[in-house]
């Protein structure tokens, strides 16, 4: 899950021939953004999956990173980063999540309460 961390902290491109395609985080969609060098959808997405990969495949080298990305100027990246930060515990995230209940994007509050609900909840056990 390097590539993801990379992705996730801009340190890769989405067409780097390092890593996989890009298709395999983002599938269809991602087919159809390669096709549109100029997207600004490219701009954002690769993140957004790469962050969705750590839902399900994590390594905790890439917690700084995921923390990094609950700052991130697309609102889908923060929601995600604060969803992986939910699922996989990361404490040190509190103080960026407590920044995000007032994001001026719903699903960003609403992601950003959860994971700090999910965190009292792992202190309390």
């Amino acid at each position: 899950m390097t590539w993801c961390s990379a992705l996730l902290a801009g340190k890769a491109r989405h067409d780097d021939e390092r890593y996989p395609p890009l298709t395999w985080l983002g599938g269809r969609h991602a087919a159809s953004l390669r096709h549109r060098p100029q997207s600004r959808e490219l701009d954002y997405f690769p993140r957004v999956w790469a962050a969705r990969a750590l839902l399900y495949a994590w390594e905790p080298e890439a917690e700084p990173r995921v923390i990094a990305a609950l700052a991130d100027p697309s609102w889908r990246v923060r929601e995600m980063a604060a969803k992986v930060a939910r699922l996989r515990g990361i404490a040190a995230a509190q103080a960026a999540l407590e920044r995000l209940v007032s994001d001026p994007v719903l699903r960003v509050r609403v992601a950003a309460e959860r994971a700090l609900d999910a965190l009292v909840e792992l202190q309390l056990t």
